[in-house]
């Protein structure tokens, strides 16, 4: 823990924050959310079968990555438990470094899937950006990483897709793990996942 504190900072305050997040989240979801409720800002990534956008809530200013995706492409692509499996796990995860879900609603065609937003950019763009990442820059987001990750499998939880694609930013430079789309859960004593993440590092 010693080393762990040394490299990203004590936990404490994280855990403070994550508790205020959850908060947010039970206040934002009483409201029993729906369209007319955001301001749609500008479009942060597309997908295959989704777009996400950023919107701001209207009556609280929360800013939020709406992940939308259309009914008659999840049943043409056969992909439709995907959605409801992402949105059961997202529900239950509370962790500082997994975005937070916050809400979900539907409409005649689309379904969305409402998380914080993580504006800092995706892991992947940093490195490129970089062009290779400094031995202690790389030891504080595999250290996160690792983090986000064992919290996933005491609940018995597999991300299934764990590459720097996948992982944001927040706007300190914290990580987020994201995009839930593929997780599963696994009901089993014991969960032993093989994790390899390719980072580059100067002289690696």
């Amino acid at each position: 823990r010693t080393q762990y504190d040394t490299i990203i900072g004590p936990l404490q305050a994280m855990r403070e924050e994550t508790t205020a997040r959850e908060h947010n989240q039970r206040q934002l979801t009483h409201l029993h959310p729906r369209r007319e409720d955001l301001d749609f800002r500008r479009s942060l990534a597309v997908g295959s079968s989704s777009i996400v956008r950023l919107a701001v809530h209207r009556h609280s200013g929360r800013p939020l990555a709406l992940k939308s995706m259309a009914k008659a492409v999840l049943v043409a692509r056969g992909i439709t438990q995907h959605v409801v499996s992402e949105r059961r796990v997202a529900a239950i995860i509370r962790h500082p470094f997994v975005v937070s879900f916050v809400f979900s609603y539907q409409d005649n065609r689309h379904v969305h899937l409402a998380y914080e937003a993580a504006l800092g950019g995706e892991l992947q763009a940093r490195i490129e950006a970089a062009g290779h990442l400094e031995p202690t820059t790389a030891r504080f987001y595999m250290a996160q990483v690792v983090a986000a990750l064992c919290h996933l499998h005491e609940l018995g939880i597999v991300h299934r897709g764990c590459t720097p694609e996948n992982i944001l930013l927040d706007a300190a430079g914290y990580l987020r793990l994201a995009d839930l789309g593929f997780a599963k859960v696994k009901v089993v004593a014991k969960v032993v996942v093989a994790v390899v993440v390719k980072v580059e590092v100067e002289g690696g």
